[in-house]
């Protein structure tokens, strides 16, 4: 039997569960190589400008991609404006 005030569940003097532990941070977490403050990079204008043009011309997202070293899916967004 325990005497109330003992620290013995939540009537402890502290008012606060013996077995509760604090929320920590997990170390395993993933984190992004990239600070927070920085702005996504963006590929030099010449090379936008060489994938529109080339996109006029009728050649493919892959060539033109295979051709200025940058991904499909970004020549998509750069091309739909």
């Amino acid at each position: 039997m325990t005497v109330a005030g003992e620290g013995a569940g939540p009537s402890s003097p502290n008012g606060t569960h013996p077995h509760r532990r604090t929320r920590r941070p997990c170390p395993r977490r993933r984190r992004s190589r990239r600070p927070p403050h920085r702005t996504p990079r963006r590929p030099p204008e010449d090379k936008i400008k060489y994938a529109k043009l080339r996109k006029v011309q009728g050649s493919s997202l892959g060539q033109i991609a295979a051709k200025t070293g940058i991904p499909k899916t970004s020549l998509h967004r750069y091309l739909q404006v």
